[in-house]
């Protein structure tokens, strides 16, 4: 079993929301921060690789804000597409394996963003699309400070932890899985009804969640954001449900926050 958490894994991005839970849970990996490497540099990059010799590179770097992606495109590509592609060709040059986020988004891209993340998906050697949820989720932080929502029945998704995304990584990784996974929980729900499950975990009142046609909070593109979980069924890998993945982020989320 190919052992992870060690400074031979470097974690790009190690700030953001992902790159955060890789951190925590694998603390001898390196941490690459874009203080330390833009990625967009592409000579930057390859030397940046070369001289730290990776065995695995988790790209969890992103321009992620789809408003600041529609007003510069350029930018968005720049970080989304070539940043990528960078990383690629330096990890290639030193035998390591490249593994690429990507985000429901891709699945059916209706602006700059989610057609950024399509374009790099076939970049990574193994590239994971899923849609990742912490505490900070808008939806999650609501519940969490006991707050009435209108949740959306008409949106269909089922979201994963950054908690339950490392453990899968990690599996698929020790399978040697390779190409494009999809990963998320094991039911395709509502936006209605994960929220009426996050907040039963929470221990908040399922109530004060209203139906509504289309919630305020939901900036899915599309009416599905389902992730088809067969990729990693394949490598017999476990698929929580949503309550079990709730509850283990929780306790990892009280834990970890500052």
């Amino acid at each position: 079993m190919q052992r992870l958490d060690a400074p031979t894994t470097l974690i790009i991005g190690a700030n953001g929301r992902l790159g955060t839970a890789f951190r925590r849970t694998w603390p001898q990996a390196s941490p690459v921060t874009r203080e330390v490497l833009d990625i967009t540099d592409e000579a930057a990059t390859r030397a940046y690789i070369m001289r730290a010799r990776p065995t695995v590179i988790l790209n969890c770097a992103a321009l992620t804000d789809q408003r600041t992606c529609e007003r510069n495109p350029d930018r968005a590509r720049s970080i989304n597409v070539d940043g990528v592609r960078h990383l690629r060709a330096a990890a290639d040059a030193v035998e390591a394996t490249l593994v690429h986020f990507s985000c429901d988004r891709a699945a059916n891209p209706v602006n700059v963003y989610g057609r950024t993340k399509l374009e790099s998906e076939p970049l990574g050697h193994l590239t994971i699309r899923a849609r990742i949820y912490d505490g900070s989720h808008p939806v999650w932080s609501a519940l969490s400070r006991q707050e009435s929502l209108g949740l959306s029945i008409k949106h269909w998704m089922n979201p994963i932890s950054t908690t339950s995304l490392v453990t899968i990584t990690f599996g698929l990784l020790n399978r040697s899985a390779r190409g494009l996974i999809e990963v998320g929980t094991r039911y395709r729900l509502s936006e209605y009804e994960v929220g009426r499950v996050w907040a039963s975990v929470l221990g908040t009142n399922p109530e004060l969640i209203t139906p509504v046609q289309r919630a305020k909070t939901d900036s899915l593109p599309t009416a599905d954001s389902v992730m088809s979980t067969l990729g990693v069924s394949r490598h017999n890998i476990y698929i929580p449900t949503l309550e079990e993945d709730a509850a283990l982020h929780r306790s990892w989320y009280i834990m970890n926050r500052d």
